[in-house]
């Protein structure tokens, strides 16, 4: 993984640029064009791209384009911080009657 997409990638999170994952789903397929919002770079018609569709709290949708390697920059991020935000569940203790 390219350590430079994944440092960008935990910035843009942490900055409120991309989605940290929550609500989102991922499609992929041929690109109409546009630009990355992970990199930046152009993605160029008839290449493949990730659409993000992100649904936010207040029930807004935003559609985020990535490269397929920015997008797994992403979510390789976004699956980290969503095992640190976890709260492990603790196995259930049954009291003797």
């Amino acid at each position: 993984m390219n350590r430079q997409l994944l440092r960008i990638a935990r910035h843009r999170i942490a900055e409120g640029d991309l989605p940290d994952g929550r609500h989102a789903r991922a499609y992929g397929g041929s690109s109409r064009g546009g630009n990355c919002a992970l990199c930046g770079e152009r993605i160029e018609v008839r290449t493949s791209d990730i659409e993000l569709v992100c649904s936010g709290d207040d029930g807004e949708r935003t559609i985020t384009l990535m490269h397929p390697v920015c997008h797994a920059a992403w979510l390789t991020v976004a699956r980290s911080q969503e095992t640190k935000r976890r709260v492990p569940v603790l196995p259930l203790a049954i009291a003797p009657a």
